[in-house]
């Protein structure tokens, strides 16, 4: 490549350069970008986090600007190097492994409602089992437990088993044994068409869902 070339690809990809020939650097927010896009690998969040949601002018940035310069960073060669090497980090202190992950993933997605709530001997109506009853790899399952406190006069409270969300861990797995792989996320489909239509889009799912 000649080299004429090489400073204006370093500007568009944000990178500097500390000499002619040296091999270019992150920059601090480049790198706290690679460090919140580890975290839960979602690229507009990362950007928002590490370059702020206004710009130095004190501009407000938008969702648009900041999916297509997060793309921009993730299709930067050096950067998709360091997050390769933040994952693995990450994997090697969590012992997180693809194995572990799909095991936790199908907990969710395969919980049974019989291992959280029995039949109520007289009305035949579920109540919740005992919480030493629950198996464990049911618990795992749980997103939390809401407990409401009795009332005066008898009432003993209700125990309600709180589970996490069973349709995104079946699409999580789906995704990853390949079942969902022709079905690109939303925000892909909607970033190729103006951006006027795909705001009219997001606003009609969001009235369509509340």
């Amino acid at each position: 490549m000649p080299t004429s070339y090489a400073p204006r690809l370093l500007t568009y990809f944000g990178m500097e350069q500390s000499s002619p020939g040296s091999t270019p650097r992150l920059t601090a927010r480049q790198r706290r970008f690679v460090e919140e896009y580890a975290v839960d690998r979602n690229g507009v969040q990362a950007f928002f986090r590490a370059f702020g949601r206004n710009t130095a002018a004190g501009i407000p940035r938008s969702y648009r600007a900041a999916q297509v310069s997060a793309s921009r960073l993730l299709s930067n060669p050096i950067i998709q190097t360091e997050v390769k090497a933040a994952l693995r980090e990450q994997n090697r202190r969590t012992r997180m492994t693809a194995d572990r992950w799909v095991r936790a993933l199908s907990r969710v997605a395969l919980l049974e409602f019989d291992e959280l709530y029995e039949a109520d001997p007289v009305t035949g109506m579920p109540v919740p089992r005992r919480w030493q009853e629950v198996p464990v790899t049911a618990r795992m399952a749980l997103r939390g437990v809401k407990v409401t406190k009795g009332r005066a006069g008898g009432d003993q409270g209700y125990v309600e088993y709180v589970p996490c969300d069973r349709l995104k861990a079946l699409e999580l797995l789906g995704r990853h044994f390949g079942y969902l792989s022709d079905l690109p996320p939303l925000e892909l489909l909607l970033a190729r068409l103006p951006p006027k239509t795909a705001d009219v889009i997001r606003k009609e799912i969001r009235e369509s869902i509340i």
